[in-house]
């Protein structure tokens, strides 16, 4: 039977390169405009808030998952060991 393994070193990289992808996004610089009373273009200015708004929390996401995912990663590897030793008492047991 082939072997199955998580490899902690391969799970960390894949997650902490999504973390640093996801923190390179950059907020949208809010342009002001002067003298202007068209409604549109001043909703526009309020789509660009909300946009940072919307990057911002999309962030903090990010980081609370990212530290959740790695967290998980650590538990199946504790995991993966723990019954891998239950497997060889219980093969020793047998023999």
């Amino acid at each position: 039977m082939g072997k199955i393994a998580l490899s902690p070193e391969g799970w960390k990289s894949v997650v902490n390169t999504a973390r640093s992808n996801t923190s390179a996004v950059k907020s949208v610089e809010v342009q002001t405009l002067t003298k202007n009373n068209l409604s549109r273009l001043k909703a526009y200015e309020g789509i660009e808030t909300k946009a940072n708004s919307v990057i911002t929390i999309f962030k903090s996401l990010v980081e609370n998952r990212t530290t959740q995912m790695l967290s998980a990663g650590d538990r199946v590897v504790e995991e993966d060991q723990t019954m891998a030793g239950k497997i060889d008492q219980n093969t020793a047991q047998i023999r």
